[in-house]
């Protein structure tokens, strides 16, 4: 009986450390903004991706993370080139919001955090038509699944101009 009770109190320990380390909400987060050129079928167009974290060794790690994922192999037919990442203290207003689920004027992908190793993501896609942006948001339950993510993965459409 003891042996079971030191587990228990151990396991409770345990999690309480998961959470001390990876609370639900950082208070003062940084952005990882990482962004990219894809070529996909002799198209071109660019992908960002906003990331808050918990602080600046954090968010170096996630970015890195990232572009680690974005770069590797077998992408098919689909290729990445980075062209910038960095760690920021604060977003533009237009960019802030998007952590808000608000629509703005382009379309853009909601990934929330479902575990205390996902972050916080918005991607948005540059150079793509309405109908392109449409596929992307249709595709939002295969990324789910297939990337093995446990908070939402939602599409904030466009607000209508």
């Amino acid at each position: 009986m003891l042996a079971a009770a030191a587990k228990y109190a151990w396991d409770r320990y345990q999690i309480a450390l998961e959470k001390a380390k990876a609370p639900d909400v950082f208070t003062n987060p940084v952005y990882a903004v990482v962004r990219f050129k894809l070529q996909f079928q002799g198209q071109s167009f660019d992908e960002v991706v906003y990331a808050q974290n918990r602080d600046p060794v954090d968010c170096q790690s996630y970015s890195k993370m990232i572009i680690n994922q974005a770069t590797r192999p077998d992408q098919k037919g689909l290729s990445w080139t980075l062209q910038s990442s960095e760690c920021k203290t604060e977003l533009e207003p237009c960019y802030a919001k998007l952590f808000n689920n608000q629509p703005t004027s382009v379309t853009y992908l909601s990934l929330g955090r479902g575990s205390p190793d996902e972050r916080e993501t918005r991607v948005i896609y540059w150079n793509i038509t309405v109908e392109e942006s449409d596929r992307v948001c249709s595709s939002v339950s295969q990324m789910q699944a297939g990337h093995g993510r446990k908070g939402a993965v939602r599409c904030i459409h466009a607000q209508k101009q």
